[in-house]
């Protein structure tokens, strides 16, 4: 269980770093597998990790009912004034 907690941790840490700007991991991130890419090029934890061992975790803590528990802090978004969303548009 505690490797499951790190992989959804590093997951939830590598989207909102590079959401943020803060980290560049060379290409946007957008799928499971270019998660699991990054933390096996970083070493980021031992042992070899896929998109399937990233889903699997997420199955664990959710079905334990602590998944929640490793939502990201929101207001670092709502904080930064140049934070925008690639898809939003002002109103008119």
């Amino acid at each position: 269980m505690n490797r499951d907690r790190k992989l959804i941790t590093l997951l939830v840490d590598i989207l909102t770093s590079e959401a943020r700007n803060v980290d560049d991991f060379g290409r946007e991130i957008s799928t499971l597998k270019e998660v699991a890419e990054v933390i096996n090029e970083r070493k980021m934890i031992s042992e070899r990790v896929t998109s399937n061992s990233i889903k699997q975790a997420k199955y664990r803590l959710k079905k334990l009912g602590v998944l929640e528990d490793f939502l990201p802090d929101f207001e670092i978004f709502e904080k930064n004034d140049d934070f925008l969303l690639p898809n939003y548009r002002q109103p008119l």
